[in-house]
């Protein structure tokens, strides 16, 4: 598990942030990413504040 700290802009998107995180780390464009606020999936237009713990992962098939 990687972790980072990353600071958020005053009512930022998650889709702006995952935008952010995938202009620093660009392999991730490769994957479909999933993206949990405080431990809930979150939508692309959810808002963030400060002190949410924001997860990204890449999406898991199964069967």
């Amino acid at each position: 598990m990687r972790e980072t700290e990353i600071d958020l802009e005053d009512g930022e998107s998650v889709s702006s942030f995952l935008e952010r995180i995938t202009m620093q780390n660009p392999r991730l464009a490769n994957h479909k990413l999933l993206i949990a606020v405080n431990e809930e999936y979150a939508e692309l237009d959810a808002i963030l504040k400060e002190g949410d713990e924001v997860a990204v992962f890449t999406a898991v098939s199964g069967g």
